[in-house]
């Protein structure tokens, strides 16, 4: 397995870290026009081809938006990316998408099963109106799905009542919400995710635990095709 830190940039990453730069510092804020692709590769020094393919991967997860006959434009700024524009030469390596994939099953099945069994009426409350939430978000395959999304996971962390775990998924919450947006931005079939939540959902509010880590678990045997495709996409070479 490759070092993604270590190994040599290519010409495209380093016309990706170069927008990035930009975009993270300030200097092209959100709804920014671009420099033409002409203009960019001149500057850079580099091909149009290479040029147009930074562009296009950093548009597959949402940084930046193609708009067909007005150019391209700054789209957001993850917050966690904000002044690191060196973090996103790591984020978008295959095998760092893999493991913050990994790492998220494996704490987030425990985390399930510990929410079914401390979760508060209060919190069942929240989980049934994150529910319905996100039930929208699909059916509108709304702009902000990524975060409806984490926000229900998020409320399940915070009813597992283990100060410890939810430390954990917070120090990864915005490479998190990035793993979710590429897997928006590159799925046709979204409407599968909503029976796959619920189930979870009736699980905890049931006070399974095991049907709990049984319902999570199968919610992540059942999208991680699409999460390592997904990842295969944006870092394709």
């Amino acid at each position: 397995m490759r070092n993604p830190i270590n190994r040599p940039k290519s010409l495209r990453e380093v016309v990706e870290e170069y927008i990035c730069q930009k975009i993270t510092s300030g200097e092209w804020p959100q709804d920014f026009r671009l420099p033409a692709i002409n203009d960019l590769s001149e500057q850079l020094n580099v091909s149009h081809t290479t040029t147009r393919e930074a562009i296009q991967r950093l548009g597959s997860v949402g940084l930046l938006e193609i708009r067909q006959g007005l150019g391209t434009f700054v789209r957001m700024v993850p917050g966690w990316l904000r002044n690191r524009p060196e973090a996103w030469r790591i984020f978008m390596q295959e095998e760092a998408i893999q493991e913050i994939i990994e790492a998220r099953e494996l704490l987030e099945v425990q985390l399930a099963g510990l929410a079914a069994l401390r979760r508060t009426e209060e919190e069942i409350d929240h989980l049934y109106a994150g529910l319905a939430e996100l039930e929208k978000a699909i059916e509108m395959r709304a702009d902000d799905y990524d975060k409806i999304d984490l926000l229900l996971h998020e409320i399940i962390w915070k009813a597992s009542h283990n100060r410890i775990f939810l430390q954990m998924m917070q120090a990864v919450y915005g490479q998190l919400e990035e793993v979710i947006r590429i897997v928006a931005l590159n799925t046709t079939d979204m409407e599968k995710l909503l029976p796959m939540h619920a189930s979870v959902v009736e699980a905890i509010s049931a006070g399974d635990p095991e049907a709990a880590r049984r319902k999570m678990q199968a919610h992540f045997e059942s999208i991680r095709e699409d999460l390592l495709l997904a990842a295969k996409q944006v870092t394709n070479e």
